[in-house]
Protein backbone atom coordinates (compact mmCIF):
# COMPACT_ATOMS: atom_id res chain seq x y z
CA UNK A 1 0.00 0.00 0.00
CA UNK A 2 1.58 3.35 -0.89
CA UNK A 3 1.55 6.39 1.38
CA UNK A 4 0.41 8.71 -1.09
CA UNK A 5 -2.81 10.65 -1.59
CA UNK A 6 -4.27 11.72 -4.90
CA UNK A 7 -6.94 14.61 -5.07
CA UNK A 8 -9.50 14.95 -7.59
CA UNK A 9 -7.03 15.98 -10.10
CA UNK A 10 -5.18 12.86 -10.39
CA UNK A 11 -2.05 15.15 -8.64
CA UNK A 12 -0.18 13.86 -5.62
CA UNK A 13 0.35 15.27 -2.68
CA UNK A 14 1.88 13.77 0.97
CA UNK A 15 0.22 13.49 4.29
CA UNK A 16 2.36 14.71 7.16
CA UNK A 17 5.60 12.90 7.82
CA UNK A 18 5.82 11.21 3.91
CA UNK A 19 8.12 11.52 1.00
CA UNK A 20 6.32 13.32 -2.07
CA UNK A 21 5.59 11.45 -4.73
CA UNK A 22 8.40 10.69 -7.41
CA UNK A 23 8.20 13.03 -10.71
CA UNK A 24 8.93 11.87 -13.69
CA UNK A 25 9.55 15.05 -15.05
CA UNK A 26 12.12 15.87 -13.02
CA UNK A 27 13.85 12.40 -12.99
CA UNK A 28 14.17 12.68 -16.64
CA UNK A 29 15.36 16.58 -15.90
CA UNK A 30 18.10 15.69 -13.34
CA UNK A 31 19.22 12.83 -15.95
CA UNK A 32 19.60 15.18 -18.73
CA UNK A 33 21.72 17.82 -16.92
CA UNK A 34 24.37 14.72 -15.99
CA UNK A 35 24.33 13.86 -19.69
CA UNK A 36 24.78 17.13 -20.59
CA UNK A 37 27.70 17.58 -18.38
CA UNK A 38 29.00 14.60 -19.50
CA UNK A 39 28.54 16.06 -22.76
CA UNK A 40 30.48 19.32 -22.13
CA UNK A 41 33.35 17.52 -20.01
CA UNK A 42 33.73 15.00 -23.02
CA UNK A 43 32.96 17.51 -25.83
CA UNK A 44 37.18 17.92 -26.18
CA UNK A 45 36.20 14.50 -27.44
CA UNK A 46 34.45 13.97 -30.37
CA UNK A 47 32.63 11.39 -28.87
CA UNK A 48 30.71 14.13 -26.54
CA UNK A 49 28.75 14.87 -29.22
CA UNK A 50 26.81 11.88 -28.24
CA UNK A 51 26.05 13.00 -24.76
CA UNK A 52 24.79 16.32 -25.86
CA UNK A 53 22.33 15.43 -28.26
CA UNK A 54 21.07 12.84 -25.85
CA UNK A 55 21.17 15.83 -22.80
CA UNK A 56 18.98 18.03 -25.52
CA UNK A 57 16.48 15.47 -26.39
CA UNK A 58 15.67 14.43 -22.38
CA UNK A 59 15.63 17.86 -21.63
CA UNK A 60 12.83 18.54 -24.38
CA UNK A 61 10.97 15.22 -23.47
CA UNK A 62 11.13 16.26 -19.55
CA UNK A 63 8.87 19.53 -20.12
CA UNK A 64 6.25 16.98 -21.03
CA UNK A 65 2.90 19.52 -21.49
CA UNK A 66 4.16 21.39 -19.41
CA UNK A 67 4.12 25.34 -20.33
CA UNK A 68 7.68 25.47 -18.39
CA UNK A 69 10.56 24.04 -18.18
CA UNK A 70 12.23 23.33 -14.68
CA UNK A 71 15.25 24.68 -13.98
CA UNK A 72 17.29 21.48 -14.29
CA UNK A 73 16.09 20.70 -17.83
CA UNK A 74 17.06 24.46 -18.78
CA UNK A 75 20.43 23.75 -17.29
CA UNK A 76 20.34 20.23 -19.50
CA UNK A 77 19.56 22.30 -22.60
CA UNK A 78 22.14 24.78 -22.02
CA UNK A 79 24.55 22.17 -21.38
CA UNK A 80 23.69 20.08 -24.15
CA UNK A 81 24.28 23.19 -26.50
CA UNK A 82 27.73 24.06 -25.53
CA UNK A 83 28.68 20.56 -25.71
CA UNK A 84 27.40 20.40 -29.06
CA UNK A 85 29.06 23.48 -29.82
CA UNK A 86 32.26 22.57 -28.40
CA UNK A 87 32.68 19.14 -30.33
CA UNK A 88 31.58 20.56 -33.48
CA UNK A 89 34.39 23.12 -33.10
CA UNK A 90 36.62 20.62 -32.17
CA UNK A 91 35.76 18.15 -35.05
CA UNK A 92 36.46 20.82 -37.43
CA UNK A 93 40.06 21.86 -35.74
CA UNK A 94 40.97 18.36 -35.75
CA UNK A 95 39.60 18.07 -39.34
CA UNK A 96 41.65 20.90 -40.66
CA UNK A 97 44.90 20.54 -38.57
CA UNK A 98 44.36 16.69 -39.87
CA UNK A 99 44.28 18.26 -43.35
CA UNK A 100 46.44 21.04 -43.12
CA UNK A 101 49.71 18.56 -41.72
CA UNK A 102 49.31 15.36 -44.41
CA UNK A 103 50.65 16.49 -47.41
CA UNK A 104 53.57 18.31 -45.02
CA UNK A 105 54.03 14.55 -43.51
CA UNK A 106 53.88 13.15 -47.41
CA UNK A 107 57.16 15.15 -47.80
CA UNK A 108 59.06 13.87 -44.67
CA UNK A 109 62.36 11.23 -44.85
CA UNK A 110 60.72 9.45 -41.80
CA UNK A 111 57.44 8.86 -43.20
CA UNK A 112 58.66 7.22 -46.20
CA UNK A 113 60.88 5.16 -44.35
CA UNK A 114 57.97 4.20 -42.14
CA UNK A 115 55.64 3.95 -45.49
CA UNK A 116 58.04 1.35 -46.62
CA UNK A 117 58.08 -0.49 -43.78
CA UNK A 118 54.64 -0.90 -42.66
CA UNK A 119 53.90 -1.72 -45.95
CA UNK A 120 57.24 -2.77 -47.46
CA UNK A 121 56.31 -0.48 -50.88
CA UNK A 122 57.83 2.97 -51.79
CA UNK A 123 55.45 6.12 -50.87
CA UNK A 124 54.69 6.84 -54.72
CA UNK A 125 53.69 3.23 -55.15
CA UNK A 126 51.11 3.50 -51.81
CA UNK A 127 49.52 6.46 -53.59
CA UNK A 128 49.30 5.44 -57.01
CA UNK A 129 47.99 2.29 -55.64
CA UNK A 130 45.48 4.04 -53.34
CA UNK A 131 44.58 6.80 -56.12
CA UNK A 132 43.59 3.00 -58.73
CA UNK A 133 41.07 1.87 -55.85
CA UNK A 134 39.65 5.35 -55.02
CA UNK A 135 39.50 7.55 -57.98
CA UNK A 136 37.74 9.70 -55.56
CA UNK A 137 40.67 10.75 -54.04
CA UNK A 138 42.00 12.66 -57.20
CA UNK A 139 39.63 14.53 -58.03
Amino acid sequence: MDNYNSNQNGNYYQGYGQAAAPDEHLRLATVAMIVGIAGVVFGIQVFGLAFSGVAIVLALLSKGSRSEMDSRARAALVLGIVGTVVGVVTAVVITYSALRLLPQMLHTEEFHQAMEQFYGEQTDEVIELLEEQYPMLTQ
